[in-house]
């Protein structure tokens, strides 16, 4: 098994960014994340302390198991994630990581004064306790040149620590004398369910502030920018703007199939700030997958400027008749990229299914097998019969099933199983489905010795019972 996995987030060679699982330099795998920008002029590395596990590749995650916690490192829309799950409680509160860089500098950002949130800041919650990670060499842009834009090269959120309940809190970040700890508060600790997690920095969508804007109107704008979603619950949507200060407006996540609403806010939650500035809007942890989604924002009563970059073409999308949020969007499209993004609590939203749910399903929707012509009743026979009349399970929504996931899948939705010719069925489903509703035989003569009539317990007896052509016992 490989020890380091490389992947190039971003491969435009004037804004290269890159991300490096494990570390390259040692023949053992660590649970190490390091991110390298602009061609690795700049990087940073964070690996986890304290701990001796074991490596396990699972699907497109990467984790890193002891007998106490989890490391799992996986993509994220233009980022990565490196979570920590705390199996039991532990013995401190204070998860520790060693931190090496080289060309940045890091930057803490405070809870906004009163003052400041008087004149119309503003800052997301996940960023109140953060660190903006900047370029130290303060470059310059030149024409043909890389893209240093600001300079910043990534941003560390402040950790959302979750335990398996739903209850949450904000953990304490700091950075300093190359490392990085999170402090989670021990009350929290001492009342949670285990296994709790670490689930800051999930997000998906565009988390640079843009360089030009478009402007919104009241006459009833949406714009946004197509993203691939990620697997989880919806938390709150964030995006880069100013205005006049107060101004509302509303945010949703639209299915780009066909333009639906996933989850979308009330039409006025959202307020600009007077300066440019990001600002974020909750929503209501409804379920996402990783599909493509359009975040969005809109206003059908106030005036503010939406910033984006150059995007891929047709990313950009907007419905310039969208005089609420909660609405089937009808698409038209630019190139912009908009600095939006959309926070959320990662996991799967499938449920577990236990057999006997299974087992009703099948009850209801079971098949009756009609056996027809000259045919011996013998579990060979039963077999080829029942492949040729077998329940296939059709699911709503969702076409995949496999054994290792059957369970998690079949929950939502519900299947509804189906009979259909010529389809292959396994032994197992074969025994529950005809236990459930056993075969009606037409078609059949029987003869037993001396031309009796057979009985129940004739044919009990009787391990040899044919269909068909008149055979003696």
């Amino acid at each position: 098994m490989p020890t380091t996995y490389i992947k190039k987030i971003k491969d435009d060679p004037r804004d290269r960014l890159e991300v490096e699982i494990g570390d390259a330099k040692q023949a053992e795998f660590y649970p190490q994340l390091k991110i390298k920008r602009w061609d690795n002029e700049v990087n940073a590395s964070f690996r986890l302390l304290g701990d001796t596990g074991t490596q396990v590749k699972e699907g497109d995650k990467v984790k890193y198991k002891s007998a106490k916690r989890e490391a799992h490192f996986y993509e994220l829309e233009e980022a990565s994630e490196f979570e920590v799950i705390l199996l039991k409680k532990p013995d401190k509160n204070i998860i520790e990581f060693s931190v090496e860089s080289k060309g940045l500098d890091f930057f803490y950002q405070p809870e906004l004064t009163q003052e400041e949130i008087d004149n119309g800041a503003y800052r997301p919650d996940n960023v109140i306790g953060s660190y903006a990670v900047y370029h130290s060499g303060n470059p310059i842009n030149y024409v043909g040149g890389k893209l240093y834009r600001t300079g910043k090269a990534f941003h560390i959120y402040r950790p959302r620590i979750e335990d398996s309940d739903g209850n949450w809190v904000w953990g304490e970040l700091e950075i300093k004398n190359k490392k990085m700890t999170v402090t989670i508060p021990q009350e929290f600790l001492d009342k949670a369910v285990y296994p709790i997690r670490h689930a800051a920095g999930a997000t998906f969508g565009y988390t640079t502030p843009g360089s030009s804007f478009t402007a919104i109107n009241s006459s009833g704008d949406a714009y946004g920018s197509l993203f691939t979603g990620a697997a989880g619950t919806a938390d709150s949507i964030t995006l880069s703007l100013d205005g006049s200060s107060g101004a509302p407006f509303g945010v949703g996540i639209y299915l780009h199939s066909d333009g639906s609403a996933v989850a979308f806010s009330g039409d006025t939650d959202g307020s600009t700030p007077a300066a440019k500035d990001w600002a974020t809007v909750n929503l209501g942890n409804e379920e996402l997958t990783a599909i493509a989604y359009v975040l969005m924002g809109g206003d059908n009563q106030g005036n503010w400027n939406f910033y984006y970059d150059a995007g891929d073409a047709d990313q950009g999308h907007f419905d310039a008749a969208a005089t609420t949020m909660n609405r089937t969007m009808s698409f038209s499209h630019n190139n912009n990229k908009y600095s939006i993004y959309c926070t959320y609590t990662p996991g799967a939203v499938n449920k577990t299914v236990t057999p006997s749910a299974l087992a009703l399903s099948l009850t209801l929707h079971a098949p009756s097998v009609a056996i027809t012509g000259d045919k011996a009743v013998s579990p060979s026979a039963l077999a080829l019969t029942a492949a040729l009349q077998a329940p296939s399970i059709a699911l709503i929504s969702n076409p995949t099933v496999t054994p290792s996931a059957l369970a998690l899948t079949l929950a939502i939705p519900a299947p509804t199983p189906t009979t259909s010719v010529n389809k292959t069925v396994t032994p197992s489903a074969i025994s529950l489905a005809l236990s459930i509703k056993s075969p009606t035989i037409t078609g059949i003569l029987l003869v037993t010795k001396n031309n009796q009539t057979p009985t129940t317990a004739t044919l009990a007896a009787s391990p040899r019972a044919l269909i068909g052509n008149k055979i003696r016992n």
